[in-house]
């Protein structure tokens, strides 16, 4: 018999505050991108999304 290798994908942190609640548990969604490219973000806390457009007129 083989064995099966099972691959398993952490998203990686943001490093940076949630624009909505401040916390510091943002990430990059993995896979996810929007239509010109840029990244999106997610908070672990309060769920909210946001993409490097707001993040950077956050900033």
């Amino acid at each position: 018999m083989t064995k099966l290798i099972q691959q398993i994908l952490v998203p990686e942190a943001a490093h940076e505050l949630c624009p909505r609640c401040g916390s510091d548990a943002a990430r990059v969604a993995v896979g996810v991108t929007l239509s010109d490219g840029d990244l999106l973000f997610d908070c672990r806390d309060c769920g909210f999304e946001w993409g490097e457009l707001l993040r950077d007129l956050m900033a």
